[in-house]
């Protein structure tokens, strides 16, 4: 990569990072290595080889990739890892990549390269669409992608789509708080014990089927 695409200010303190067997991208203990660590596609030489990449990787096409994907809003990372826990029928997980200042120097430095795939699109006055396919629409497509390699040693917490799937059910479904206990309807009027996971209807039917649709999309 030949142009400084985003800054190293412009970086956030954190990405994400969805991880499942299937990857093209590995780990060898040091930290991740993509599909194609080796593969260069320098932009001032061959613009559309570059771009060609980039939509190669968004699209999933089957071709051994130099990039390996982050995301900038966690809640995107977590609609990715939902979506690939259905379609593979396992436990997926996001993983937290810190970018602390070490980090910043070593991509001042070239060290390590990364780019957010908005920057690139912006800075050729491309629309987005056009680098591939992002997320659903209502989440703001933060993806980023480093090259060939991301240390182990920025790498930290990590959270499994089960894990994922009840702390959202947990927030969609708030409970109230009524004579000083914590309960919710659902538990009042019987339907469900105390404490059980269950579809509240705090907010929404308990029989509702766009509920089971929303929440396992």
């Amino acid at each position: 990569m030949d142009f400084p695409w985003t800054s190293p200010a412009d970086f956030p303190r954190e990405l994400w990072r969805v991880l499942h067997a299937k990857q093209e991208t590995k780990s060898n203990g040091m930290g991740l290595v993509a599909g194609a660590p080796w593969l260069r596609l320098p932009f001032q030489t061959n613009l559309a080889a570059f771009t060609g990449s980039i939509m190669a990787h968004r699209n999933q096409d089957r071709l051994l990739s130099p990039y390996i994907s982050f995301f900038e809003d966690k809640a995107e990372a977590e609609q990715w890892c939902l979506a690939a826990e259905e379609y593979l029928h396992e436990t997926t997980h996001i993983i937290q990549f810190v970018i602390n200042d070490d980090m910043l120097q070593a991509l001042s430095m070239g060290t390590f390269r990364a780019f957010r795939v908005k920057d690139v699109a912006r800075q050729l006055g491309l629309e987005d669409s056009i680098l591939g396919y992002g997320s659903e629409r209502g989440f703001s497509d933060s993806e980023f992608m480093w090259l060939g390699a991301a240390p182990v040693t920025n790498f930290f917490v990590v959270e499994s789509s089960k894990d994922i799937r009840q702390r959202k059910q947990k927030e969609m479904y708030p409970i109230l708080n009524l004579d000083g206990e914590t309960k919710c309807k659902c538990e009042l009027d019987g339907r469900a014990k105390v404490g059980e996971t269950h579809l509240c209807v705090t907010k929404y039917d308990c029989r509702s089927t766009d509920v089971n649709m929303w929440m396992y999309r």
